[in-house]
């Protein structure tokens, strides 16, 4: 009987102890030349991979999906602006009589474009980071996951160990 018990015992504990991810779960964030880069262990992901990477954490995720739009806008405002220079700078280049106010605006929406898509990239940053923020310890025993509950308990079958999340 003290076998028993003290194995019950020994499992509980460890039980209590079990962690739901590891560090490798964690994304990288790499600087490059031409903006940063995400790896999850040795695997680059995309952006659509990055996006189902932390769908575990819900507030990292609308950030990214977010951040997503935030993009496609930047980079119809930067064709729209690039087409509105590149508009007047052929017709010049042609002969014709350039629309220099259509390529100032243009300059003015690619700029605009280039904010917008900087912003996107810094709430993609974040929501990395929050992501990992919440990896740090998941052990059932972890203050931020007080609905898990680790007990033993009695039901029709007999005595059991019974996890609720």
């Amino acid at each position: 009987m003290r076998k028993f018990v003290l194995i019950l015992f020994l499992m509980v504990v460890n039980f209590s102890f079990v962690l739901g991810q590891t560090p490798q779960d964690s994304i990288s964030v790499f600087e490059m030349n031409r903006g940063y880069q995400y790896f999850k262990g040795d695997k680059q992901l995309t952006a659509d991979e990055l996006a189902f990477a932390v769908r575990s954490n819900d507030e990292a995720y609308q950030m990214i999906r977010s951040a997503q739009a935030s993009n496609s806008f930047a980079m119809i405002l930067g064709y729209a602006g690039g087409f509105m220079i590149g508009w007047p700078i052929g017709t010049a280049i042609g002969g014709g009589e350039p629309n220099w106010l259509v390529a100032g605006v243009g300059l003015g929406v690619a700029v605009l474009g280039f904010s917008v898509g900087a912003g996107s990239e810094r709430q993609v940053r974040k929501a990395v980071d929050l992501y990992n923020d919440g990896l740090g310890t998941l052990s059932l025993r972890d203050s931020r996951r007080s609905r898990s509950e680790l007990r033993l308990s009695l039901s029709e079958y007999g005595v059991g160990l019974s996890l609720n999340f």
